[in-house]
């Protein structure tokens, strides 16, 4: 508790949100359970057949419906995250699809640099975000190693993820 509390502590407090879905077989799902207890969270369960709209018939799914502002997932619901978005990017007018890949760029660039404005490009992301309840301040993923541009791309469009990867099995 005392390692989370140091990286994730002064981002999350009682007003904050958990949705789980893991198993508790997965030791980083289950320390943030116990993190969102100590730190007076909400915790909300759900499925992972019922996360998103999609799987769902007249209404909503998980993420949408408990809005979120925390979630632990492993690489391959993150994967499964990206493939969707970019799914949905590829669809669209070729003008829109080069904006939302010009300001994925120009916000890592910003981000980098250390300089100001990241937060206006994020208006660009706004509907990703509204498909994950839009109000996500931090993602966790744990269970496995992450491809680096699934990490990236995770944090440029939704949220910033923290790798809980490593380790986090002695904590049990």
């Amino acid at each position: 508790m005392s390692g989370v509390s140091v990286i994730i502590g002064p981002y999350i407090g009682p007003g904050d949100f958990l949705l789980t879905f893991l198993p508790l077989a997965h030791i980083l799902e289950y320390v943030f359970e116990n993190a969102c207890l100590f730190w007076g969270g909400t915790m909300g369960y759900g499925n992972p057949k019922t996360l998103s709209e999609r799987s769902m018939r007249n209404c909503k799914g998980d993420i949408a419906e408990f809005r979120p502002t925390i979630l632990v997932g492993v690489p391959a619901v993150w994967e499964t995250v990206k493939k969707g978005v970019m799914d949905k990017v590829s669809n669209l007018p070729l003008l829109t699809q080069k904006l939302f890949w010009g300001a994925m760029s120009l916000k890592g660039m910003l981000l980098r640099s250390g300089l100001p404005g990241s937060g206006i490009v994020d208006i660009i992301f706004k509907k990703v975000r509204a498909a994950t309840g839009g109000r996500l301040k931090v993602c966790m993923s744990g269970g496995g190693p992450i491809a680096p541009e699934t990490q990236h791309f995770i944090s440029m469009t939704i949220c910033p993820m923290v790798i809980g990867y490593g380790l986090t099995e002695t904590s049990a």
